[in-house]
C-alpha cells in the first residue's frame, strides 16, 4: 500500500509513479494455518521532479514602457505524456531604455495542474531590443474669443515630456509666440501643436484646434 497516492499508486505488486514527492510503501502479509501474520515492512520512496528545458527560447523585442519586464517565448521540452504543464515566459531587461541587443535574464515559471512534478532550466544568453515608444499630444479645444481679448495661453502637453510648439495658420487673426496667442482680428485660424522626438520616444503626430475670434460689440 502507498501512504501518498499522489506520488505513487499500487495495484498488486505494480507501483505506478503519479507525481513528485515522498511516500511510504508498506508490505503486508496475512497469516495462515501455519504462520502468524508477518510484521509490516515499510520502505520510503522519493520521486524527484523532472527537469524541463525551453526549446527555441527567445526574448521578444518591445516598445519602451519604462519597465524592465521581458517576454520570453519557446516550447517546453521533456513533458511526460499529456501532463498539464505550460510555460510562463518572463524575464528582465538589463536596461529599461531604448537600445539594441539588451541582455535579458530569464525568470520563467511553470503553470498547470502538474507543474509541481517538474523543474525548469532557465535559458541563458538571451537579448532583445527596446524600441522608441510612440508619443501623443493632448491639445484641448480652444474656446471662442473676441477682439476684446488681447491674448491667452495654450496648454497642450506631449506624453513624452517634450516641449510643445505652436503655429497659427492665419497670422492676420492670431499670432503665437511660445505658448501665448495674441489676437489680431476677427476670423478663424488653425492652431497646430507639435513636438519633436524625446529620449525613448518618437515624435508625436501634430494636433490641430480651430481658433474662432469674434468682433467685440
Amino acid at each position: 500500500s502507498s501512504s501518498n497516492t499522489a506520488v505513487v499508486s499500487i495495484s498488486g505488486n505494480t507501483l505506478t509513479v503519479v507525481g513528485a514527492g515522498t511516500a511510504n510503501v508498506t508490505a503486508s502479509q496475512a497469516g495462515n494455518g501455519s504462520y502468524n501474520p508477518a510484521p509490516n515492512v515499510v520502505q520510503s520512496i522519493t520521486i524527484s521532479p523532472k527537469t524541463l528545458t525551453i526549446a527555441g527560447a527567445a526574448a521578444q523585442n518591445k516598445a519602451y514602457n519604462g519597465n524592465a519586464t521581458a517576454v520570453i517565448t519557446g516550447t517546453l521540452s521533456g513533458v511526460v505524456g499529456s501532463d498539464d504543464v505550460a510555460l510562463n515566459g518572463i524575464g528582465t531587461f538589463a536596461d529599461v531604455n531604448v537600445a539594441d541587443g539588451i541582455a535579458v535574464t530569464a525568470a520563467c515559471t511553470l503553470t498547470g495542474t502538474t507543474a509541481g512534478n517538474y523543474t525548469l532550466t532557465q535559458p541563458t544568453g538571451l537579448s532583445a531590443n527596446i524600441t522608441a515608444a510612440n508619443a501623443t499630444i493632448t491639445f484641448n479645444a480652444i474656446p471662442t474669443y473676441s477682439t476684446a481679448n488681447s491674448s491667452f495661453t495654450l496648454n497642450a502637453t506631449a506624453s513624452s515630456g517634450a516641449t510643445v510648439s505652436y503655429t497659427s495658420s492665419n497670422t492676420s487673426v492670431a499670432t503665437v509666440t511660445g505658448n501665448v496667442v495674441t489676437i489680431v482680428a476677427a476670423g478663424t485660424s488653425v492652431i497646430t501643436a507639435s513636438a519633436g522626438a524625446a529620449t525613448n520616444f518618437n515624435a508625436p503626430s501634430s494636433v490641430t484646434q480651430t481658433l474662432t475670434v469674434t468682433s467685440a460689440l
